[in-house]
């Protein structure tokens, strides 16, 4: 399966000892830290020409596959009766892990440029190294301070009106649990904008921006420090609405889905925000959950905003069905 990017693939990016690997598959772990023959970028930078050239494509390529898309979820939404096999297997992003796999292949290529040219100690081609690996993961023309101002700002997943709007509506009178929730910009936005009351908690063991960029006034001062036992051990967060967003690649989703419907019968309500199967987020047991367990059912789901023009991610709302189907 093809993380956004894989390890492997990120391994060789670390050889490289590119700030720029601020990559979104690993958004939840520390910021790497810049290299001293690596000239640091300020977040000033404006999107290079060759990206905003670049829009056009990336509009369209997001066109094309929406209407697609639409007709893929339309067959699933509200309709707890039918088989959710494939549901989380849309057709841009299945579009989408076929590219990445072919980005894998590149960047690990780029290694071994890398080792000729720190044998060189060639300071230029580092430099024209750094562009080509950003062009792999975010798209052309995406630099290091793009990527940083976004991740500040928003977290891993870029919020929208239209998404705060539908959790807010799906959490009137219960309430929001947010596991995962790093530096707590959309739990901020949340209680701010939409008066949601929303408790977050991060295990805070690799949050992104660690003592990079503090103090920020994105960030909430009130995520608290814990994992999904919470879920297990607080009276007050049963019946509330569980927020996933963008959940590492591994079991932390799945042991979240798992503990939220084991705690209440009340819990019957998931918001995810992140990647289909085989993409950047969750494992196949979190997706098994969903497509097959009989439990649950997508009421609806909407597009993002995806930084750069590499990632797939969607938001999802799910009810818990009274009865297994």
């Amino acid at each position: 399966m093809h993380r956004r990017l894989s390890l492997k693939a990120l391994g060789a990016a670390s050889a490289i000892s590119i700030q720029a690997v601020q990559w979104p598959a690993q958004c939840e772990r520390p910021a790497p830290v810049h290299s001293e023959k690596v000239p640091v970028t300020t977040h000033d930078e404006q999107p290079s020409t060759s990206w905003l050239s670049f829009q056009p494509f990336r509009n369209w390529w997001a066109g094309s596959g929406a209407n697609a898309d639409t007709k893929h979820f339309e067959a699933f939404q509200n309709n707890p009766s039918i088989s959710k096999t494939g549901l989380m297997s849309w057709p841009s992003m299945q579009r989408g892990l076929q590219a990445r796999a072919n980005d894998e292949v590149a960047l690990l290529n780029l290694t071994k440029e890398f080792q000729e040219v720190a044998k060189a100690n060639d300071r230029a081609a580092v430099e024209a190294l750094q562009t080509r690996l950003a062009d792999l993961v975010y798209g052309p023309g995406i630099t290091r301070a793009m990527r940083n101002k976004h991740v500040e700002q928003y977290g891993c997943v870029k919020y929208t009106d239209e998404v705060l709007l539908a959790i807010a509506e799906v959490a009137q009178g219960r309430g929001v649990v947010e596991l995962g929730a790093g530096h707590g910009q959309w739990a901020k936005q949340l209680a701010e904008a939409f008066s949601v009351d929303i408790i977050a908690f991060d295990n805070m063991a690799s949050l992104p921006l660690r003592g990079q960029v503090k103090p920020n006034p994105a960030f909430s001062q009130n995520v608290i420090k814990g994992d999904e036992s919470v879920l297990l051990h607080r009276p007050d967060l049963r019946g509330r609405v569980l927020l996933l967003i963008f959940p590492d690649p591994g079991s932390m989703a799945s042991r979240c889905l798992s503990n939220y419907t084991d705690s209440s019968a009340k819990n019957d309500t998931l918001v995810y925000v992140g990647e289909g199967r085989g993409g950047a987020n969750a494992d196949d047991k979190f997706f098994d959950m969903l497509e097959t367990s009989g439990e649950w059912t997508l009421e609806r789901t909407l597009p993002l905003e995806p930084f750069g023009t590499k990632g797939f991610e969607r938001f999802f709302i799910f009810r818990r069905c009274s009865k297994p189907q």
